[in-house]
């Protein structure tokens, strides 16, 4: 019973404490925490820079002319 009481909150992540859906606790700092099983979930969300780079995409336009379509995207959770 214990193991489902206890969570840990790594280094570069905060954690959000949801209970019966509703987020009730933001935590920001790590290590040991404690929940109330069956009653609260916890959702965790990395603070470091995250980047996103999708595959390019080829497109032929209407007058026939070849487009390349690429992005990417960086970001990161500050509070």
């Amino acid at each position: 019973a214990y193991v489902l009481a206890c969570f840990q909150v790594p280094e570069p992540a905060t954690a959000i404490v949801l209970q019966f859906g509703k987020p009730v606790k933001t935590i920001q700092t790590p290590g040991l925490y404690f929940k109330l099983p069956f009653v609260q979930n916890v959702i965790f969300f990395e603070k470091r820079l995250l980047e996103y780079d999708a595959a390019p995409r080829e497109l032929i336009t209407r007058d026939k002319q070849q487009l390349v379509v690429d992005n990417f995207s960086r970001w990161r959770i500050i509070d």
